[in-house]
């Protein structure tokens, strides 16, 4: 059976030896029938991102803001920002893992101030949600 499958011509199958003029439209193939058998349901547009707080912090503001990426879906995170970064900026995803809460995250007594952080100068960050609390 391995062998009849082997052998099978898969018309959407990637050719290494394809023309890069024809990559974008195989890529459209492809597109359209992964769309086709994973049968995706039509979303309609979602709010707008909002920030629900801010708060001044040693160096940095610390906001809350929620996006809507599907309906009855809102996924909060936190984003800091430097004091005095100039704008826009780029931003460093931070994950804050299963013990501790994304608003745990940027509260760390223990921490050093993010003013010691040389990166922490240029970048702005953001924390996704693990669990919800308000610190």
């Amino acid at each position: 059976i391995h062998a009849s499958l082997k052998a099978l011509e898969q018309p959407l199958a990637f050719d290494p030896e394809m023309p890069a003029d024809e990559f974008p439209r195989w890529r459209e193939r492809v597109r359209a029938k992964l769309r086709e058998l994973l049968r995706f349901p039509e979303v309609p547009p979602q709010p707008e991102p909002r920030m629900l707080w801010r708060e001044p912090r040693d160096g940095y503001e610390l906001q809350k803001w929620e996006v809507y990426p599907e309906p009855l879906a809102a996924v909060p995170f936190l984003v800091l920002i430097p004091d005095g970064i100039p704008t826009p900026a780029p931003a460093v995803l931070c994950f804050p893992g299963s013990n501790r809460t994304k608003e745990g995250t940027p509260a760390r007594a223990s921490w050093p101030s993010p003013r010691t952080i040389p990166a922490w100068a240029s970048y702005a960050a953001t924390c996704s949600p693990i669990a919800e609390s308000r610190p």
